[in-house]
């Protein structure tokens, strides 16, 4: 994301960010069931961010850090 300093009258700028994130999934059958298991991780590097259009921005409340999520999906 950019820096943000062409802001509004009640606004403040926000400086620019980058962020890391990945994911990889696979899909397959077992019996007469098909089954996707995934892994995505989010902010990798756990930067420190705040983006610009937060309503926690004015009491200093940064975005989440490094997230990871495990998904599993089965159709019968």
């Amino acid at each position: 994301t950019f820096k943000q300093d062409k802001v509004s009258y009640f606004e403040t700028s926000t400086d620019g960010y980058s962020l890391l994130s990945a994911g990889l999934g696979a899909t397959f059958n077992w019996k007469e069931a098909k089954f996707g298991v995934s892994l995505t991780g989010t902010n990798l590097l756990d930067k420190t961010y705040i983006s610009h259009l937060s309503r926690l921005k004015p009491d200093g409340i940064y975005n989440i850090g490094r997230n990871f999520s495990i998904g599993v999906n089965v159709q019968i």
